[in-house]
């Protein structure tokens, strides 16, 4: 964040830092980065609450403008009240090094910092209001991510409130797809476009054309669809033995 925090990890070895001169990082300077040949950053802002304010609004930059950087960016986070200057003053450099190893990408970032701000509060996310509050407030992160980080997402919000990533992969997909139109919600439907796909061979690939696994409402269907669609790629014959 500093002048002194760079100083001072240069003077004990840490070599490959820069000063973001403030909590004023913005996407310009991460671009500028990324034009130097910068690959992999993390941001390690002061432990008090400027810093972490700083932390978080880079995070929601990085959700926003996630398509117009080519670089892996993580956020660490260092004990309260301290600063990656006084860490190194006092003894603290591998506590330094493993913050900055611990580091988490934005949407982990964000999500985490609900969890302290909802703790500060008072609110117990292990009760049922708890859970729903804490699903509600990160469910627009859930549905900006996209494949595996939002896969990835789902497993770690079902962890912190001790629950099975499928129910908040069925809430997404009620909210995502409200007042649409689709094959979603009509299970009959959804087998009758499996079962179809494993008896007719034309039908299966131009469902494979125009369809997704991610269309199908129930995921056990979605699996399935994946694996008709592997087996095709792989010219395994399709029957019910062989995608048993």
């Amino acid at each position: 964040e500093g002048q002194h925090d760079v100083l001072s990890m240069a003077q004990d070895g840490i070599r490959n830092v820069v000063s973001s001169d403030g909590t004023t990082l913005n996407f310009d300077k991460l671009g500028l980065l990324q034009d130097m040949g910068i690959k992999n950053v993390v941001l390690v802002f002061d432990g008090d609450n400027p810093g972490k304010q700083a932390s978080k609004s880079v995070a929601q930059v990085l959700n926003e403008k996630r398509e117009d950087l080519n670089m892996i960016v993580k956020i660490a986070s260092v004990p309260d009240g301290t600063d990656p200057d006084e860490m190194i003053r006092n003894g603290q450099r591998i506590s330094l090094l493993s913050s900055i190893m611990l580091a988490v990408y934005a949407n982990q970032y964000l999500i985490d910092m609900m969890i302290a701000d909802m703790q500060i509060q008072g609110i117990d996310i292990q009760s049922v209001t708890g859970k729903m509050d804490f699903i509600n407030t990160v469910k627009p992160i859930l549905l900006v991510a996209s494949g595996i980080e939002q896969t990835f997402l789902m497993e770690y919000v079902a962890q912190k409130i001790n629950s099975r990533s499928e129910f908040i992969e069925d809430l997404l997909r009620t909210e995502a797809t409200a007042g649409k139109k689709s094959i979603l919600f009509d299970v009959e439907g959804e087998k009758g476009v499996l079962s179809q796909m494993l008896r007719d061979e034309n039908f299966r690939h131009e469902a494979l054309v125009e369809m997704r696994a991610k269309y199908f409402y129930i995921i056990k269907h979605q699996h399935l669809f994946d694996i008709i669609s592997q087996a095709v790629r792989e010219d395994i014959p399709i029957s019910i033995a062989t995608i048993r």
